[in-house]
């Protein structure tokens, strides 16, 4: 037998060693993973994670070499 704690209402779960899939949690109805499936859902997340991550972190660095990047416009024809 394998416990498994519930991620909802941390209540814990008994699965045959064998387990593998989707199952109701008994207490809450929440979803549980067991197996592989727990395995791709917290991989997946994790990628996610980074991707977010990666995504925020390209935008901010470019956001400030452009306004450090940027020069003064001094002398004729800068509009102001």
């Amino acid at each position: 037998m394998v416990i498994v704690q519930c991620h909802h209402c941390k209540g814990d779960v008994e699965f045959d060693d064998d387990a593998d899939g989707e199952y109701s949690c008994p207490h809450c109805d929440g979803l549980l993973y067991t197996g592989n499936q727990e395995i791709k859902y917290s991989d997946f997340m994790i990628k996610l994670k980074i991707q977010i991550f990666i995504f925020f972190f390209v935008i901010i660095f470019f956001g400030v070499l452009l306004l450090l990047g940027g020069k003064s416009c001094t002398g004729t024809g800068c509009g102001g």
